[in-house]
């Protein structure tokens, strides 16, 4: 694996991370989020809404499943995804990497993820705001 491949890897796998599950728990502006990222938000919530949902998993384990086990799993997808995507064509990298910097900016505010369009949408922040 050459530097380029190792450094695509750690954007594209911090960067979700931070914005689908780190961010959601941090709180920004006196100890509450005001934005959602809804991409990401939705991939980490996944694993969360399956467990609770779909499965009727008691809430330690849908906790661990939404939690820890979810996001592992989507983490490795992202680092085989990104591995195999540097052996694209220059133009699919580039459209690519074009809708994955777009993910970062489609945000939309608490109240539209408690009240709004995105209230039916698996986000991780709704799980994790609902546990926590």
């Amino acid at each position: 694996m050459n530097y380029r491949t190792a450094i695509a890897i750690v954007i594209c796998v911090a960067l979700p991370f931070l914005m689908g599950h780190f961010l959601p728990k941090s709180g920004l502006l006196d100890g509450r989020l005001e934005f959602v990222n809804l991409p990401w938000s939705s991939v980490f919530g996944l694993g969360w809404a399956a467990s609770e949902d779909v499965f009727h998993a008691p809430s330690s384990v849908s906790g661990l499943v939404g939690f820890v086990i979810w996001p592992i799993i989507v983490l490795l997808a992202l680092i085989l995804f990104v591995r195999k995507a540097t052996h694209f064509k220059p133009i699919t990298r580039a459209i690519i990497g074009t809708l994955f910097i777009a993910s970062f900016f489609m945000n939309v505010s608490v109240d539209s993820v408690e009240h709004g369009f995105a209230s039916k949408l698996p986000l991780f922040w709704k799980y994790y705001s609902a546990a926590a």
